[in-house]
C-alpha cells in the first residue's frame, strides 16, 4: 500500500532541501515544539519541581482545571490548589 508519501526534487529552492509532502501536506523537520504544551509546560515543570510544603503561585489566566489535570499527572504526588490574591497558590501536600 502506498503512503502517497511524494518527494519533489525539482520544485525548490536552490541550496534548501527537497520538499517532502503527504497527502498534499508539505512535512517539515526540526521544527520545535512551541513552550508550554504537553510534558513541557511551565505548569508542570514548575509543579514538579515542589517539594512537600512548597508552594508556588499561578497568575491568570492559568485555571484550576489545568492544575489539577497536570496534578493528577504527576502521581503519586498530592497537590492543594486555593484562589487567593494575585491568582492560584497551588502546595504540594505529599
Amino acid at each position: 500500500m502506498s503512503t502517497g508519501r511524494v518527494i519533489r526534487l525539482l520544485d525548490r529552492a536552490p541550496g534548501k532541501p527537497p520538499v517532502n509532502e503527504i497527502a498534499g501536506f508539505a512535512i517539515d523537520k526540526d521544527v520545535p515544539v512551541p513552550f508550554g504544551r504537553g510534558s513541557n509546560s511551565r505548569i508542570r515543570i514548575a509543579m514538579d519541581g515542589l517539594l512537600v510544603s512548597e508552594s508556588v503561585l499561578f497568575p491568570p489566566p492559568v485555571k484550576r482545571g489545568s492544575i489539577n489535570h497536570i496534578g493528577r499527572g504527576l502521581a503519586p504526588k498530592q497537590f492543594t490548589v486555593s484562589a487567593v490574591e494575585g491568582g492560584l497558590r497551588c502546595w504540594r501536600t505529599a
